[in-house]
Parts: structure tokens; sequence; C-alpha cells
């Protein structure tokens, strides 16, 4: 009908318009509503008001065995992140320590050689 409508008012501005266009919305919004935005009578969860018993659910024992198994299952990833986390440190950790006693080494041989050559190592 809105189609319908500025086809019509576009003719009478002149500025013209296809009819087949047109008729093609119109059939879309006729045979699928939910797909051209007609679907006023849809209710989403967090606009559905709470129980008369003040609970969101029908059925609070299946609920309660529901979000105890989506608890756990976010307790277990985090578990997994944290633990990931700490291996990450752990290798850095082991990286640094490593390049500073390579980095000890190579000043302590640096004084075996001659001037210019233990200058130039030990950036004096």
């Amino acid at each position: 009908m809105v189609a319908t409508a500025t086809l019509r008012l576009n003719r009478a501005r002149g500025t013209g318009g296809s009819p087949s266009v047109v008729g093609r919305a119109d059939l879309g919004r006729r045979t699928c509503p939910r797909r051209s935005g007609y679907g006023g009578d849809r209710r989403q969860a967090s606009s559905a008001p709470p129980r008369a018993d003040g609970g969101w659910f029908a059925d609070p024992a299946r609920a309660a065995g529901t979000l105890s198994v989506i608890g756990t299952m976010f307790a277990v990833i985090l578990a997994f992140v944290i633990f990931l986390a700490l291996q990450s440190y752990q290798r850095a950790r082991n990286g640094s320590s490593a390049e500073a006693v390579a980095i000890t080494e190579l000043h302590s041989v640096a004084q075996v050689f001659q001037s210019p050559s233990s200058d130039r190592l030990q950036a004096n």
C-alpha cells in the first residue's frame, strides 16, 4: 500500500516510477510480512514483563539446571583464558631472562678483545 501511494504521488509530481518494481515490492510484503518490516506482533525476551511470581521462567527448576550449565561453561572458558595468559607471561619471562644472560656474557667476553672492538661490543 505504501509503495502504491508513493507511485501515485510520484506520478502526480511528474517524477514517474516503475509500476513493475512497485508491484513486486507489494507482492513481497503480502507473501512474507516478516521480511518487509511489518513484524509488529513479535515479542522480544528483553521487553517481556516478568511473571506474576517474580521470575522470568515458567519452570524455575529447569531454568536453574540450564543456568548452571551455562555458568559452568563460562567458568571453564575463563579458567582457560587465565591459564593461557599466565603461560604467555611465563614464556616472556623466560625469554627476557635468557636475553639478559646472553647480554651479560657478551659484555664479559668483550673485555678480552682489544680496545676498538671491545668498546664497540660494550657500547661505551
